[in-house]
């Protein structure tokens, strides 16, 4: 079976939001003014995939986009965007998890495009 860029990305992006923003959201907490506790998330990744009966907080992460670029006809590109949206029982802590997922996925390949209140990022990524 091939495996399509498409699905690395949000394969990356759900390992990353399971494995390394547990730790971050724990800096956030110990450096909070007031006290709060944020637990890890329980799923991340498509809908479809989304077990039946899981509870907040959850994150899915859908493919939007690609589109290809080429400055030059020398740098080759595909630009892929990726909507994350979380969902918190507390509405008031989705600052605080989008807020982590931005320190765990922005990188030298990756922005955030847009991001909304109520718990949604798009995520620009660029691949050569």
């Amino acid at each position: 079976m091939i495996e399509l860029p498409e699905d690395r990305i949000l394969a990356h992006f759900a390992t990353a939001l399971l494995e390394e923003l547990p730790a971050v959201l724990l800096e956030l907490e110990e450096t909070s003014a007031t006290p709060v506790t944020l637990p890890p998330l329980r799923y991340a990744g498509p809908i479809e995939e989304l077990p039946t009966g899981c509870s907040q907080p959850y994150a899915l992460t859908e493919f939007l986009d690609a589109e290809y670029t080429e400055k030059d006809r020398i740098v080759k590109n595909t630009v892929y965007r990726v909507k994350i949206t979380f969902h918190v029982s507390q509405k008031k802590y989705t600052k605080w998890y989008m807020h982590g997922a931005e320190k765990v996925l922005l990188g030298k390949r990756q922005k955030i495009e847009r991001k909304e209140a109520g718990g949604l990022l798009v995520v620009r990524v660029v691949v050569e």
